[in-house]
């Protein structure tokens, strides 16, 4: 067991990983292939926030060749009574000579680092050990070993972050504290029915942690200060001891989810269980509840019907209209709402059920029109959708007509050599696909392979001075500002980030205002048509 530098370890270290080409060779070859992702993060870990590791990087010393076997030399005065020997290790200044059976990301995520040659990280080191062993060793560590659990994670943050010196940390602390009060409080509806840490229950901590973090019921804040929902939150954000304003908006806040749950459980709980517990005591539920409680404490404190120091039992009783319509929807919940929102999946089903939720108590309380819900309504639109997918559709034909033509205008019957890194990706999509036979490579080619063809013709010019160069064909404004290339170039940038809504199965809903872009986009591109 030995400490030593990253770099050190980087230049004896070797990982032989497990592929079609190293299955041949007789060493062992049973690491993964390195994740570059990984290696970014863990270098950020160390550089930006001085973080370390702990665990121990496990390796073995390659001892076939003689002259480059590792020297370890007893310390005088060692004891006898113990296999554990202090001493001198020697290690020979050798490439390839320590395999590293586990700990790969963690060595190489130094190689950019700034500590690489300053810090030190623990080794357990074998000298000499079988590649069998090797392979068993990884096995015992990969198989084995347990990651911790996102809710187990979850509940630490509370013991982790409480006393941080960053408010944001102490943030995380605190929405864990309130999760867990509100799944141990022998008088709330949801006691023992949140897994907390590693036990099992019905509803995940997550869902909570989820609501609170991204709800108005706590502010928002970076390390050092806070940034916004100051004005309705439920935390003393002038309060200068941070344990006691912690503790009572902990009180505070889970009073208030706890009390707004048991008014619509008890409501709903003899005539309508199941829905009570489909719509309201779900996972998928529970995200919605929480943000909806959250918006009308926010909507009731901005109509200053409530205030920031308003008690629990104020908060609940003017919330109670709002909830029994909810309570009506959710109870007689039309066919096409029911099919909707039971079989969404994915990242788009908590922003579905808000949305249905808010939308059905703005029907019929429209003064309760929360922030976010017109957007939301916007992309529900299936005609708005349709024609903002016809819209791009219509816009990557024209781009590509006029982009082809401005090449062979420039480049002549050796345009296709200035493009050849564009024409090898549309080949490799078209390998990619079997399902594609008989078309033209330009086919293949996406709005990123235009943004790249326009960029890097930009400015190029030809000896016609009626030639009309890149930037003047492709510049289009689409906000403000429309000065530098990066102004110019915005709006297939902005083409870029919606065109999942026409390019993929799954889709991407458009608002309003992205349609309306893309209109005027296509109404440069194509002068002389009329668009509606």
């Amino acid at each position: 067991m030995l400490s030593i530098e990253p770099a050190t370890l980087l230049k004896i270290g070797f990982v032989l990983h497990r592929t079609r080409v190293n299955t041949q060779i007789t060493m062992p070859t049973y690491q993964r292939l390195l994740v570059p992702s990984r290696l970014k993060g863990i270098r950020e870990f160390i550089d930006k926030k001085n973080g370390y590791f702990p665990n121990s990087v496990i390796i073995n010393f390659d001892n076939s060749e003689r002259k480059n076997r590792i020297q370890f030399d007893l310390a005088s005065g060692g004891s006898d009574d113990t296999r554990t020997k202090l001493g001198y290790l020697t290690i020979p200044n050798a490439y390839c000579i320590a395999y590293i059976i586990d700990g790969q990301h963690r060595v190489y995520g130094y190689a950019g680092s700034k500590y690489k040659d300053t810090n030190t990280i623990p080794v357990v080191a074998f000298d000499g050990l079988p590649s069998d062993e090797q392979l068993r060793i990884f096995m015992d560590i990969n198989e084995h070993q347990k990651a911790v659990s996102p809710s187990l994670r979850l509940d630490l943050n509370e013991d982790l972050n409480w006393e941080s010196p960053h408010l944001d940390s102490r943030l995380k602390a605190l929405r864990s504290s309130i999760i867990k009060q509100l799944g141990r409080d022998n008088s709330s509806v949801l006691a023992r029915k949140i897994a907390i840490g590693e036990d099992t229950a019905k509803l995940q901590l997550k869902p909570f942690d989820t609501a609170l973090s991204k709800s108005s019921l706590l502010p928002k804040a970076t390390k050092k200060e806070f940034i916004d929902h100051t004005d309705v939150c439920l935390y003393n954000t002038n309060c200068v001891e941070h344990n006691k304003a912690m503790l009572d908006a902990q009180k505070r806040i889970s009073n208030l989810i706890k009390d707004c749950y048991a008014h619509v459980y008890y409501k709903m709980i003899d005539e309508h269980k199941e829905e009570y517990e489909t719509f309201i005591e779900s996972n998928r539920g529970t995200y919605a509840f929480v943000s909806l409680i959250a918006s009308l404490n926010e909507h009731l404190i901005q109509c200053n019907r409530l205030s920031q120091k308003s008690s629990t039992k104020e908060q609940v009783d003017s919330m109670a209209p709002y909830f029994d319509v909810l309570i009506n929807y959710l109870c007689n919940m039309p066919i096409d709402d029911q099919t909707q929102i039971r079989l969404i999946k994915g990242q788009g089903a908590d922003t579905l059920w808000l949305g249905m939720y808010q939308n059905a108590i703005h029907k019929q309380i429209p003064e309760y029109n929360p922030h976010g819900l017109e957007a939301w309504l916007e992309k529900q639109d299936k005609g708005l959708q349709e024609d903002g997918k016809e819209c791009g559709r219509q816009i990557e034909k024209h781009i590509k007509v006029r982009i082809l033509n401005k090449l062979e205008e420039l480049y002549g019957e050796t345009w296709e050599n200035k493009v050849m890194k564009v024409k090898g990706r549309c080949f490799q999509r078209m390998d990619d696909n079997e399902d594609i036979d008989n078309q033209d490579w330009t086919d293949l080619m996406n709005l990123q392979d235009y943004k790249e063809i326009i960029e890097s013709n930009w400015s190029v010019k030809k000896d016609d001075e009626s030639f009309v160069t890149f930037e003047k064909e492709f510049a289009i404004p689409v906000s403000d500002s429309f000065k530098t290339k990066t102004d110019k170039l915005k709006w297939i940038n902005d083409l870029i980030s919606y065109s999942k809504a026409w390019t993929t199965t799954k889709g991407r809903a458009l608002s309003q205002a992205e349609v309306n872009e893309m209109k005027s986009i296509l109404q440069s591109l194509v002068p002389t048509e009329e668009f509606e």
